[in-house]
């Protein structure tokens, strides 16, 4: 996958992602969303997948703040949870396939690793996307979905987004 993609590749590769998603079992579009790109990318994957979309709320902080948090060493997120809420409500055990909507930033995305870490996705196909701008980008997004996989889900494609191309 080619991380510089451009608007059009973008759309292209939404496409193709949602169609690992299509067919017979429920999808679920699960997405946290700060600056509105991750969130226009779970819209589109909700709109090509016909699936039921779920946004990530957490606490209400300015951007440096969760700038902050992000930079924070990975061993405390092992700990620490930050508390999350999931609008509408979502009961996770309705649905087979799920896209996981996350954007990159420092280390980590606290909110999506509190969701992760509560969550089980034994049995389950997640499409991880992030949309992304900085560095460090591929190992970030890797260290998300080995901690997925390790959950027990089976993830049928990545999915990289630059934020200035969605």
């Amino acid at each position: 996958m080619n991380p510089d993609n451009s608007e059009n590749e973008s759309l292209k590769l939404l496409q193709k992602a949602a169609a690992t998603l299509k067919g017979e079992e429920k999808t679920a579009v699960i997405y946290f969303s700060l600056t509105g790109n991750t969130e226009k990318a779970a819209k589109l994957i909700g709109n090509i997948t016909d699936a039921d979309c779920y946004r990530i709320k957490s606490l209400n902080l300015p951007k440096f703040a969760w700038l902050f948090l992000s930079l924070a060493p990975p061993i405390v997120w092992r700990f620490v949870r930050i508390p999350i809420t999931i609008e509408p409500a979502l009961k996770l055990t309705d649905y087979k396939n799920i896209a996981l909507g996350f954007p990159k930033w420092g280390f980590t995305c606290p909110p999506i690793a509190s969701f992760i870490k509560k969550e089980k996705f034994q049995g389950k196909h997640v499409l991880p996307f992030m949309t992304y701008g900085g560095w460090d980008y591929e190992r970030f997004y890797n260290k998300m979905c080995s901690t997925i996989k390790k959950k027990g889900a089976a993830i049928p494609m990545k999915l990289l987004i630059k934020r200035n191309t969605i």
